[in-house]
């Protein structure tokens, strides 16, 4: 189809991170950037907030085993 790589939507507590990786590479593709799935970073409640930052900075450690160049934000919904 042509394409390089692509964007990740997941929740990664449901995701296993060696069969996303073997996908991939089977298919020749790279993540570009990971948007996480159902956080809420902009939540009036402390606790969903911080849940949401403990999220990200999983993500941020995801990012430095798929190599990924962007981390979409997502303030709430």
């Amino acid at each position: 189809m042509g394409f390089d790589g692509v964007e990740l939507y997941v929740d990664i507590n449901q995701t296993l991170p060696q069969k996303v990786k073997d996908i991939l590479t089977d298919n020749g593709l790279e993540i570009f950037s990971m948007t996480p799935s159902n956080v809420d970073l902009g939540s009036s409640d402390r606790q969903t907030r911080m849940a949401a930052l403990d999220y990200y900075k999983k993500l941020i450690d995801y990012g430095a085993e798929y190599s990924y160049q962007l981390l979409g934000v997502d303030f709430g919904f």
